[in-house]
């Protein structure tokens, strides 16, 4: 690591040279103050670059894991193993054996997938819903009133 330091200050160090030894024979500006410009404007700039091309990384990285764990949550399943009964994330593919080795007890497990077709039920919404069960509570009493007699 100090390597990679001192070879990135030798090379700045090196541009401030050449950069100050043009400003001298082209515009007569003094040798010294030109270097110091020089190298601290590279160290701003290389700064100001790196932190950017930081956030930007960063935030692809997260859109990334963001995609793949949407992807891992659509084609996987949590089972129990059929030996120790410990819960497993398995991905699932249509195309190939689900197999899969338990991460506690180490034994192989299969997994086998049913297709069940149900009719779909419309929900009600949650007025009704309430209502419903505010007059089923009533009845519930209602009835509870009447065996007590």
């Amino acid at each position: 690591m100090i390597r990679s330091i001192l070879l990135s200050l030798s090379v700045t160090a090196v541009v401030s040279t050449v950069c100050s030894t043009l400003t001298y024979y082209i515009f007569g500006v003094e040798f010294i103050r030109s270097f110091v410009v020089a190298f601290l404007l590279q160290l701003v700039v290389f700064y100001l670059w790196n932190s950017l091309m930081q956030v930007i990384m960063t935030s692809r990285v997260e859109i990334e894991r963001t995609k793949q764990a949407e992807l891992l949550s659509q084609q996987g399943v949590d089972a129990s193993c059929a030996y120790c009964g410990s819960m497993n994330f398995i991905p699932m593919r249509m195309d190939e054996t689900n197999d899969f080795k338990c991460q506690s007890c180490e034994k192989m497990n299969s997994v086998y997938v049913d297709v069940t077709i149900a009719q779909q039920t419309e929900i009600l919404n949650k007025k009704t819903l309430s209502i419903s069960a505010y007059n089923k509570g009533e009845d519930d009493a209602k009835s509870r009133i009447q065996q007590e007699k």
